[in-house]
This record gives structure tokens, sequence and C-alpha cells, in this order.
């Protein structure tokens, strides 16, 4: 199976700090990161936070391009939602500068700039925090599960098994997603409305 060639293949990769069997509960190895991540590029990125080298770990493009539907995947629910509600509000902000702009003659071009970067600026401040946030959730998971006491092999299987994202969670961020996108959309006619009185 390619689970126990991953595991035996990650354990080498650091196994001087251990949660597991009489190790400090409190620090967090490269392998079982690894082993949570199941990506190379995470481990990368999240080796120069790990070692306090950087407080920023990479960009991360999925983050950008899918927002709220990458969070719930990695089943991270409540960062996910604070990126939507980032969203909502950084759009709402920029839609009543652009709407107030296009009023005293700045023309669509202007509001079509303004729209735009309300839509782009949010999602690279996501990209760049996802990683750490990511980082932060497995170091949680890690220590969760070094309090259950389990030897080096069901550690790291089980860091492996609560790593994996969730179709669940991404079908059920879909239907959020659908929601409140018809939430915003009744409000932005809503705005207009009001503000073109």
């Amino acid at each position: 199976m390619e689970s126990n060639s991953s595991t035996s293949a990650v354990t080498t990769l650091d196994t001087s700090v251990s949660t597991t069997e009489g190790g400090p509960v409190g620090k967090v190895s490269l392998a079982e990161l690894a082993q949570f991540a199941r990506n190379k590029v995470y481990l990368k990125e999240w080796t120069k936070l790990h070692e306090g080298k950087s407080v920023f770990a990479g960009f991360n493009p999925w983050a950008f391009l899918f927002g709220i539907h990458w969070f719930f995947f990695r089943r991270m629910y409540v960062e996910g939602m604070a990126v939507v509600a980032f969203e909502f509000v950084v759009l709402l902000m920029f839609f009543v500068v652009a709407m107030t702009a296009s009023m005293h003659g700045a023309g669509w071009i202007m509001s079509t700039w303004t729209l735009l970067g309300a839509l782009l600026l949010p999602r690279i401040c996501v990209g760049i925090w996802a990683n750490i946030a990511l980082y932060k959730r497995a170091s949680k998971v890690i220590r969760e599960v070094a309090g259950m006491k389990l030897d080096d092999e069901a550690h790291l299987r089980e860091v492996a098994n609560r790593g994996r994202g969730s179709i669940a969670a991404l079908l059920l961020a879909h239907l959020i997603f659908i929601a409140i996108l018809s939430l915003l959309m009744l409000t932005l006619l809503g705005l207009g409305f009001l503000l073109s009185l």
C-alpha cells in the first residue's frame, strides 16, 4: 500500500524530536509535519517557519483560487468562514467606493478597476496566510494525536489520516459559497439601488 511506504519514507526525515512514547509533547517533528501534509511543497515552506527562520510560509495558489473551498477541504472551517467574512467586507467596501466614484463622474473604468482590486486583494492575502494557518492546524493536530500515546507507526498513521482532505466538507463549502454569493448579490443590488436614489 502507498500509505505504508510513505510512512516509512517520511519517518527517515527527522525522528530526533518525537511527540510519542516519552518524547516531549510540545514538540512537533518534521516527520510528523510531512506525514500530515503529504506534500513536499508544504513541508518545504513549513521548514523555514518551523525552524524560526521566517514568519512567511510561501504563497498558496490553491487557497488563492478556491478560498473557502480550500479551507473546508483541509478541514479548517473557522478559517474558511473568516475568509468569507473578510472577502465580503472588502468587496462591500470597494463596491461602495466604486459606486460613489461612478456617481461623481469617475466612469466605469475606475469602477471596474476598483471592483477588480476588491476581488484580488483579499485573495492575495488569503494565499499568503493559508500555509501559515495550515501549519498551525498541523501542529495542533499532531499535539492532539501525541496525547493519545500511540506507538510511532500508529501515531504517524493517525496524523496522516487527520491531515487528509475532506470531500464532504468541500461539498458543504460549496453550498455555503452559493448561499453567501446569493446574499452578496442581493446586498450589492440593494446598495446599488440605495446609492442611485
